[in-house]
Formats: structure tokens, sequence, C-alpha cells
């Protein structure tokens, strides 16, 4: 749906040792919006998921790596 297209977001950078990483999900978003994203997704005992996750980074995959790319670039350089 529109509103949990909406929830969805991009974290900030972690580091651990020497590692770092971006969180993209519903980590904002309210909780009900949460469970909502987890269950379309991944499914239910009475309904099987979407994986709209999943396919949606394979399918902006180049995009998401330049967009992880420009924002640890942005963040190295501080």
């Amino acid at each position: 749906t529109e509103a949990l297209k909406d929830s969805l977001s991009k974290g900030k950078i972690k580091s651990k040792k020497g590692s770092k990483r971006i969180d993209i999900g519903t980590m904002d978003a309210p909780e009900e919006q949460k469970k909502y994203g987890y269950y379309v997704n991944f499914g239910s005992r009475g309904k099987a998921g979407t994986f709209f996750m999943e396919e949606s980074f394979e399918q902006a995959k180049e995009e998401s790596y330049e967009a992880i790319k420009n924002t640890l670039a942005e963040e190295i350089m501080k």
C-alpha cells in the first residue's frame, strides 16, 4: 500500500569493527506499520508472503548501491 511504501526509510550509518552498514526499512514507522510490513513481506499462517522488499531491492539494486556509495562517501568525508 502507499502507507507501507511511505514508511520505508534509510537509517543512519552504523560502524562496527571497521565495517559500515546502513539499514533500510521501517525503522522509524509506527509499530503497527512495522508489523503490517513484516506480514506482507514474509506472510502468515494463512497467507503467503509477497517478499516485496527483496524483489524491490533486486529491481533497484544498482540505484541502491549508488545511494549507499554516495552516503558512505559523504560520511567518510565529514
